[in-house]
């Protein structure tokens, strides 16, 4: 491709390649099958890659350039295979040579040419991490806003969800070992996901363009969309740094953190200590000083060299092993004794989570109305006090019953429904949550990180319905979820999953989400039964006040720190509870709508006492006359 730009013809080509062989004195282009996403992208990605070890060799700037085209056109490419009809799994297979590319592109921003302004460089260091972060998650949400606007019918858009949910199914029910029986059925359902496909593209060519063909929103346009104070740093884990974009209203920073072995160990050793509840007999302040060496260390290296100090509200897109760290616990400082009065993070910050920035700040109403419907569901009628026992097991777990008890005397109007026990079965989930813009779901959860598709939920057994009381990610496709605007998983694991580079982890969480909640209240490990009710009891409170999602989280993270025993101010008790989505409110009554109310009825018997003295004057003077 003589080292330039591709243009169209040449992108065409590309389409077609299947390997790229490289001999001595050149590059030979084979054509390959059309139908494999795999055969179309790796060629170019390798001439690609090609051109940056051009670079290396010679340092010129030219050759530097270069590499950036080809990167940047790899970038288009992604789009074509993208917008074909292969079915997600395909997608899914093919998003870690996606991810190399966009990791190899992002380091070599790195380089930092003398060609490209700081800004210039931040912008495509922007659109390069969202391009490759949750794209068909994107498309599937795209779908659920436009597909209303745009008159398509309902039974095909259902009959779309329904073969993506068959897809699935048969994907998680899939044996190690080859099954002709279960292949043949799932390329069956395969070819008719395809065909939905084709016919909404060529019925419904806007709806199709709608939902494939959206464009990303640009740096500045999130640049526009943020408050004063409100910051977001957003990560991008590549094959040997981190790369961490810092966005605010008025300023964007690219930073480089060194992957080391020794980093991803101290991650998940940070997430384990997070997550396991201390021994009755352990010394507190020993305890404390193992946690702060890797509290204090990770904040120094993820967050402090971009944390600008006016910010209090921060939104964190993280990326690889950086999902599962609740950066509300992170430490800003050493030389404390205490988890009581610990200097966490989340004392001085705001902090929610969001897929990508593109998913964060598509046009929605972040405003739910006044009264919002509410179904709520407990695995237990709460008849007995809870204990510290975790949610993980399928024993009963009481404080579930009480923490809803506590949600029904915040939320008392006539809309809401509360199922308790037996009457909190998967069928009657599966029957009125279509009905409800808030959904709170106090039971067992498991978050699985070996297959994808075993994600689910436990409610109790219904022996009237065939259902199974395991709610898994892919049956929620299925469901009209339109109307949802807040889920809060009051469960275990229900932001763990199986990873998929490129489209994130597959938890529970990202299931409701691409049903359509635009918030989700999820967990990073197994939680507390007792110390789960009280935290949830808080966050309902000042969400009923008018306080956002993000805010009311904080404020029932910190009440639970400050107000317990000294012991449940480990992470353990109160960290694993995140916010990821939109930071939406309920539109809350004046705090002086009683004073209003009452001087209204007043002011109606004045006007009538006055009206009654008018007519009896009028009446006297008639009288009069």
């Amino acid at each position: 491709f003589n080292h330039g730009l591709f243009d169209e013809s040449k992108l065409a080509c590309v389409k077609s390649i299947q390997t790229l062989e490289p001999d001595e004195e050149n590059l030979t282009l084979n054509i390959g099958d059309p139908n494999d996403p795999i055969a179309i992208f790796q060629p170019a990605h390798l001439l690609a890659k090609a051109q940056m070890g051009i670079y290396n060799h010679t340092k010129l700037p030219r050759d530097l350039i270069d590499a950036f085209n080809y990167y940047y056109q790899l970038e288009k490419l992604k789009d074509i295979i993208r917008n074909e009809a292969f079915s997600n799994e395909a997608k899914y297979q093919i998003s870690d040579q996606f991810i190399l590319s966009a990791g190899e592109f992002l380091t070599a921003l790195a380089f930092d040419p003398a060609e490209f302004t700081d800004h210039e460089i931040n912008e495509i260091a922007f659109e390069v991490m969202e391009r490759n972060r949750y794209s068909e998650l994107f498309r599937n949400v795209v779908n659920i806003q436009n597909s209303s606007k745009l008159d398509v019918p309902d039974s095909l858009l259902q009959l779309e969800k329904l073969l993506a949910s068959q897809i699935s199914v048969y994907h998680k029910n899939m044996p190690d070992e080859y099954d002709s029986i279960k292949t043949s059925q799932l390329l069956k359902y395969e070819r008719e996901y395809q065909k939905v496909k084709q016919a909404l593209s060529a019925t419904f060519p806007s709806y199709y363009e709608s939902k494939f063909g959206k464009e990303l929103i640009d740096l500045q346009t999130i640049q526009s969309r943020l408050e004063e104070n409100e910051q977001i740093l957003e990560y991008f884990w590549a094959d040997s740094l981190i790369v961490i974009l810092s966005i605010t209203s008025d300023s964007s920073r690219l930073h480089y953190t060194p992957i080391s072995e020794s980093l991803e160990k101290q991650i998940l050793g940070f997430h384990s200590f997070c997550s396991e509840i201390p021994p009755e007999l352990a010394i507190e302040e020993q305890l404390y000083k193992e946690y702060e060496l890797g509290a204090v260390s990770l904040f120094e290296k993820l967050v402090k060299p971009l944390l600008i100090s006016e910010t209090n509200q921060l939104i964190i897109i993280p990326d690889g092993p950086i999902s599962l760290i609740p950066f509300e616990a992170l430490l800003t400082k050493s030389g404390h004794s205490s988890f009581y009065n610990a200097p966490f993070l989340i004392r001085d910050i705001n902090i929610r989570y969001g897929y990508s920035c593109n998913l964060l700040f598509q046009e929605t109403e972040k405003i739910v109305k006044k009264r919002p419907s509410l179904l709520a569901m407990a695995y237990s009628s709460g008849d007995i006090s809870p204990t510290v026992l975790e949610r993980k097991d399928e024993t009963d777990i009481p404080g579930s019953g009480l923490e809803l008890i506590s949600i029904r005397k915040i939320f008392k109007q006539k809309n809401h429904t509360f199922l308790f026990g037996n009457e909190a079965t998967e069928s009657a989930f599966k029957a009125k949550a279509s009905n409800f813009e808030i959904i709170h779901l106090a039971v067992h959860g498991t978050g699985d990180t070996t297959n994808a598709f075993n994600s689910h939920l436990k409610f109790p057994i219904d022996d009237l319905n065939e259902e199974d009381g395991r709610l898994y990610a892919h049956e929620l496709y299925a469901l009209d979820l339109k109307k949802l605007k807040l889920v809060v998983l009051s469960s275990c694991k229900t932001g763990i999953g199986k990873e998929y580079p490129g489209e994130g982890i597959f938890s529970m969480a990202r299931g409701f989400r691409y049903s359509g909640a635009s918030t989700t209240v999820m967990s990073l490990w197994d939680v507390a039964d007792n110390a789960t009710a009280d935290i949830m009891e808080s966050f309902y409170y000042s969400l009923s006040s008018g306080k956002p999602v993000s805010e009311s989280l904080r404020q029932a993270k910190l009440g639970f720190i400050d107000t317990r025993d000294s012991k449940f101010s480990h992470p353990a008790y109160w960290a694993a509870f995140v916010a990821i989505g939109e930071d939406i409110k309920i539109k809350s009554t004046p705090k002086y709508f009683p004073f209003l109310v009452v001087l209204g009825v007043l002011s109606f018997v004045l006007i009538i006492y006055l009206l009654k003295i008018k007519s009896r004057t009028k009446s006297n003077l008639d009288i009069k006359s």
